[in-house]
């Protein structure tokens, strides 16, 4: 399965699961609005979209089969988040405890003195643990923009590395890298009914520096959109 499908039938899945709740209509006060406090207390969370780590800038190590202290630079295809956890509203202000995979390939590499890919295979993907908060911005209707973002850490699980150039085919040592996290987000949530909200958002997440195979990298960078839901109870 493409990571696409992947995605659309994970969207597909939290939109059917949205639809089987009852209508708005038997829910809402007629403004469309609800009352906040009816709102506090525990809820879960899970969001699924596309992700997209950004180029990744390292310098060669000593171990590198590229000249020490020569510029790498990986590129990686469109993959796929998720993030699901816990969480609580304490009105306008929410916490939340999750856990986030995201998951991408490498497309190509410059792997300085040796040149620029003719081809390149492998995953990158991140595991993250995250303590967040949010800001929900007061409205009269349904939808609710928010902001926010959090910290945590995890790690870095490098698989099935092999990078090919003129010189000849480069195979890597699988790893993983823990590392410390952080994110960001702004987006918007769309109240289904008492108990489900709908939720559209970007998000920003990175790492700090670290190595791998010897080599000295930059913060891994991802952009993201997910859809998703919480559930109160």
């Amino acid at each position: 399965m493409s990571i696409t499908s992947k995605v659309v039938s994970l969207c597909t899945g939290i939109f059917l699961t949205t639809t089987a709740s009852p209508t708005l209509a038997d829910v809402l006060p007629s403004n469309g609005s609800a009352n906040k406090d009816d709102d506090k207390g525990f809820y879960l969370t899970v969001g699924v979209g596309y992700h997209h780590l950004q180029n990744e800038k390292a310098k060669a190590g000593p171990d590198s089969s590229v000249t020490e202290g020569e510029t790498i630079i990986d590129q990686f295809d469109g993959g796929y988040g998720i993030e699901t956890g816990l969480g609580y509203d304490f009105g306008n202000i929410r916490t939340e405890l999750t856990y986030k995979l995201i998951d991408n390939e490498l497309k190509s590499a410059y792997l300085g003195n040796l040149g620029s890919t003719t081809s390149a295979s492998g995953s990158v993907d991140a595991h993250l643990y995250l303590l967040s908060a949010y800001y929900d911005l007061k409205t009269s209707s349904r939808i609710k923009p928010y902001f926010g973002g959090g910290l945590g850490f995890g790690n870095l699980v490098i698989r099935d590395i092999t990078e090919t150039t003129s010189s000849g085919t480069l195979t890597t040592a699988d790893d993983d890298v823990d590392v410390f996290a952080y994110h960001g987000k702004i987006g918007a949530s769309y109240l289904a009914n008492e108990k489900t909200d709908i939720f559209l958002e970007g998000v920003i997440t990175r790492t700090d520096e670290f190595k791998y195979a010897s080599n000295s990298y930059d913060p891994l960078t991802d952009i993201g959109v997910n859809l998703g839901i919480r559930y109160r109870f």
